[in-house]
């Protein structure tokens, strides 16, 4: 039977601090470079990480909006290594079923003088600083930061890519007295954000964006990034006492070349009490903001026997070697109970990493519920990856869309599922998906139940028009991805309708219908038969039309308060066509 030992409690590092008077110099430029290209964005202070503080403090956070439930750390770590029963990588969330003890970021180089160096955040057995070994990033800031791009979050910002975003800066420099043995920097800071979403598609996974800044004052060579993973699955709620005894030397990792991913699951699947999968899949690669191509560079997947006292993977050289070995490890023989594996998948070389150059890699923590399940997952992981993390988070925020194109118009209407009121609504249309749209004023209607609908007049039978619907509130701007509308029919008789709002100030919407092409005058007079305004004198096509009046006369003077008639005159008297309608409305001062 194995027995973890837990060097450290998440309580204890959750209240550490580290002062940071008497860094070294070289580690004093993480003041100039914490912020990693934040700097001058809008909106509030959350994400000035960068900020400088008396102390760093050692800072976890769990992420659980989504059905996965996975613990973040500030130095490198992932997982909460199972120092209590709160979700380490826990999926579905809530379920109590865990696979994972914990994970953590490996980057391996060869320093200016030739030295060849790699900083872990964990190794076999250790993890979490300070710790003797294995443990060699610190953090940088003050904690976590949290943001999110969901508009009724507290943690609104622009900057968010998703409904929970954790972002935290660590180093592997240490102030003086703390340096874990043996540790020598390599003199990067690590900006890493983590990503979750409550919602499918993208609801079974967690993503992980790390980006390495060299703030060192030489370059490095031939470097080599890797997350190490010691995946184990099985039901927290089948032990009654925690830590558990029995947990490992019951798993079973495959390894899946196309998708550069590793997997694992109970090997008996527990009985039914652990019936899921999960999985670690190396997502991308860019440098100083450049996309790699992954198959172009040596990506390595080796396992070994979890043996936190092995002197084979104790130095910096070995480990190096064991990143950049370009193997990958057969995983048949490596289920349980013969083997309790640990997994390293790393990928490079990046051949050379000047002073402020960044290099950026991304991970994706995933869940599945079966096999199929998880292959599925992965590749939603993938495409969410190469789309930047997109697209618009209106999928937050929007429940359904519809529109139709009948009758020579077109119809919008949408639900919500947040509360916001329908000032806050935009909409925009171009003639194709990727022209450019413009701003319409159309009115917004709200109905029960967060249902919201509008009508525009102004499109042609025949015709196809994309929308938008875009929402702004204070600090954020959330367009609905354009929606496609094809026009059909048309008005088969002439009609003018009762102008909105009536009476009105200052301003009000006229809608017609024109049933036969030809020449079109709408036109507003008073009370003694004056002509004061001509809002068309033009030739209109067969469709629905909206005209606006601002109250003003046709040289641009305000009108005094009153009743003022609107007529609309379509084709000659002698002609097919002609059409004479007259409706009454009323301006308010």
């Amino acid at each position: 039977m194995k027995i973890r030992v837990h060097l450290l409690t998440l309580v204890f590092l959750a209240t550490l601090a580290i002062p940071v008077a008497g860094l070294p110099r070289m580690a004093e430029r993480l003041c100039e470079a914490r912020n990693l290209g934040m700097r001058g964005r809008p909106g509030p202070s959350l994400l000035q990480t960068a900020d400088p503080c008396d102390s760093v403090r050692y800072d976890i956070r769990i992420h659980d909006v989504g059905n996965i439930g996975m613990t973040v750390t500030n130095y490198g770590c992932f997982g909460s290594n199972f120092v209590n029963r709160s979700p380490s990588l826990e999926y579905p969330l809530g379920s109590t079923i865990d696979h994972l003890v914990s994970a953590a970021l490996w980057i391996g180089a060869i320093n200016a003088k030739g030295d060849t160096l790699v900083t872990t955040g964990a190794v076999d057995g250790f993890l979490f600083v300070p710790s003797p070994i294995g443990g060699e990033f610190a953090p940088a800031t003050c904690g976590i930061e949290e943001v999110s791009a969901a508009p009724d979050s507290e943690y609104c910002h622009p900057g968010a890519y998703s409904e929970q975003d954790f972002i935290a800066f660590y180093s592997d420099y240490f102030p003086p007295g703390s340096n874990p043995t043996d540790h020598k920097p390599l003199g990067l800071l690590v900006k890493q954000r983590s990503m979750a979403w409550s919602r499918d598609p993208a609801s079974d996974f967690v993503l992980i964006d790390l980006t390495l800044r060299n703030i060192s004052s030489s370059a490095l060579g031939a470097m080599y990034l890797g997350m190490y993973s010691e995946l184990a699955s099985g039901n927290k709620g089948a032990y009654q006492n925690w830590p558990p005894s029995g947990w490992f030397n019951k798993k079973d990792i495959a390894y899946y070349d196309s998708l550069r991913m590793v997997s694992e699951h109970h090997h008996t699947f527990d009985g039914g009490r652990a019936p899921t999968w999960a999985a670690i899949k190396l997502l991308g690669l860019k440098v100083n903001g450049v996309a790699v191509d992954p198959s172009a560079k040596r990506i390595s997947f080796n396992w070994w026997d979890w043996d936190p006292g092995a002197t084979d993977k104790d130095q910096d050289f070995e480990r190096y070697l064991l990143m950049s070995n370009g193997e990958i490890d057969p995983t048949a023989g490596s289920e349980a109970p013969q083997y309790d594996a640990v997994e390293l998948l790393s990928i490079g070389p990046i051949d050379f990493m000047g002073v402020s150059d960044s290099i950026s890699i991304a991970f994706a923590f995933i869940g599945g519920d079966d096999e199929q399940d998880l292959v599925y997952n992965a590749r939603l992981a993938q495409k969410k990856y190469d789309s930047r993390y997109g697209p618009s988070p209106s999928w937050m925020i929007f429940g359904s869309v519809s529109a139709s194109g009948t009758n020579g118009y077109t119809i919008l209407s949408w639900q919500m599922l947040i509360d916001v009121s329908a000032s806050h609504f935009l909409v925009e249309r171009s003639e194709s998906q990727d022209g450019q749209y413009e701003l319409l004023e159309l009115p917004v209607s709200e109905g029960p139940g967060r249902t919201f609908s509008c009508k525009d007049y102004s499109v042609r039978p025949g015709r196809t028009y994309w929308y938008k619907i875009v929402i702004v509130c204070a600090l954020c701007e959330v367009s609905y991805e354009p929606i496609e509308v094809h026009v059909t029919g048309g008005p088969t008789e002439y009609s003018i309708y009762q102008s909105y709002p009536n009476p009105f100030k200052p301003l009000c919407t006229i809608l017609y219908e024109i049933a036969w092409p030809g020449t079109v005058k709408l036109r507003v007079f008073d009370l003694s038969g004056s002509v004061v305004r001509t809002l068309v004198d033009a030739w209109r096509e067969l469709g629905a039309y909206s005209e606006f009046w601002d109250g003003r006369g046709d040289d641009g003077k305000a009108l005094p308060p009153g009743v003022y008639f609107y007529r609309l005159e379509t084709g000659d008297v002698l002609e097919a066509g002609h059409f004479v309608g007259t409706r009454k409305m009323v301006l308010l001062r």
